[in-house]
């Protein structure tokens, strides 16, 4: 579709991925396996345009991502670098087999069906065995995981090549209860060894812990939110800075869209469903093409703010399943058809102010609920 027919479009920056690539090497260092997660459509960034990127990027080593089916289709759009599940296999996992595809196991019972398949095959899975250390979700329980782990090594069609955790907390302001989960990961480690359980691949890191913690056994790191350009809270952000002060991050994502309509209206006049909002002036209003369906929160509505230009404009009125509305009558020579960046960096309407305001301060949710069907276009 012509660009000038498109009503909404996410930009991501080439050079500002790059950028963010090789300070998380710098941070790593250059012997550790550097693996970006690209579940949930990247963020939000687009999964195929996010892929694309880390194949060509000489950092970047692994992907993880969400879903066998997520692998599947990288495999298919022509991603080479290995790629591990680390949530669910929502597809028959015999095509893990044939396309090189690492795969979870945080049960026995897993364990069991995926070596009954294997065998079927004349095959083996590359598995990683998750341990449960406290986020009480998915994995099996510290408590017994190296015996299940020693009952696991003897099934047939299975080799185990990682063992991982994940944090609950990381990004919290008291570490303790990360460092709790680091000592109880550690002991599982060391139980192994004893076992004479070597796994080549053991990982625990998200972007938080990566940042924040220095774990010598680990040696492959799981990083979504920074290779993004976003920290995961500001603690960590100035926990890093004095630490490194040449170290930063850059966000790469735009979210935008056009003035599709410009109202002219009287004062007193109410604007949007409800009438939650009247204007005190003449006022003018510029219409968007962008509601709650597309991924523009609700909560939003009366609080945030767009860029149009170099001047930033309140949405005012409740935000509508596909149309929204902001005050521009202070912005001059606003028109129809002009650029509008709904999310954007720096500013009132980047991912951190809008997580404020959707009332959760998760900096990776205003990017995720955008919607899959806008194109995702990489720009320098």
């Amino acid at each position: 579709m012509p660009h000038s027919y498109r009503r909404s479009w996410v930009e991501i920056s080439k050079s500002a991925f790059e950028h963010n690539a090789f300070q998380l090497r710098m941070l790593i260092g250059s012997s550790a396996v550097f693996a970006p997660v690209v579940k949930a459509n990247a963020y939000g960034h687009g999964l195929y345009e996010i892929a694309t990127l880390c194949q060509a990027s000489p950092q970047i080593d692994w992907l993880c991502v969400g879903l066998l089916s997520d692998a599947l289709a990288l495999r298919a759009h022509g991603i080479t670098k290995p790629l591990l599940v680390i949530g669910c296999i929502d597809t028959d996992p015999a095509q893990a087999l044939t396309h090189s595809i690492a795969l979870p196991v945080y049960s026995y019972a897993m364990a069991q069906e995926l070596s009954a398949i294997a065998q079927s095959h004349q095959a083996l899975f590359d598995i990683h065995i998750k341990i449960d250390t406290g986020l009480s979700r998915l994995g099996l329980m510290h408590t017994d995981a190296v015996t299940q782990i020693v009952s696991i090594a003897e099934l047939s069609g299975l080799r185990i090549t990682g063992i991982y955790s994940h944090f609950a907390q990381a990004q919290a302001d008291n570490a303790g209860y990360s460092q709790h989960q680091i000592a109880l990961f550690k002991d599982v480690l060391a139980q192994l060894k004893k076992k004479n359980v070597h796994p080549p691949y053991i990982h625990i890191s998200n972007s938080a812990a990566t940042m924040r913690f220095t774990i010598p056994e680990c040696n492959l790191f799981r990083i979504g939110a920074g290779i993004y350009g976003l920290w995961p809270s500001q603690q960590i952000k100035n926990e890093i800075m004095k630490r490194y002060p040449d170290f930063s991050l850059r966000p790469i994502l735009t979210w935008k869209t056009k003035i599709m309509h410009i109202q002219l209206i009287e004062a007193g006049s109410f604007v949007g469903y409800n009438c939650t909002h009247q204007v005190t002036r003449p006022s003018s209003i510029a219409v968007l093409p962008i509601g709650y369906q597309d991924g523009y929160d609700i909560q939003f509505s009366n609080r945030g703010q767009v860029q149009i230009g170099t001047w930033y404009a309140p949405v005012i009125g409740r935000i509508c399943m596909n149309h929204m509305m902001v005050d521009i009558t202070d912005i001059p020579r606003a028109h129809i058809g002009q650029e509008v960046i709904l999310i954007g960096h720096d500013g009132p309407h980047d991912a951190y102010a809008l997580a404020q305001l959707s009332g959760n301060n998760n900096v990776r949710e205003p990017l995720i609920h955008i919607a899959p069907y806008f194109p995702r276009i990489v720009v320098d």
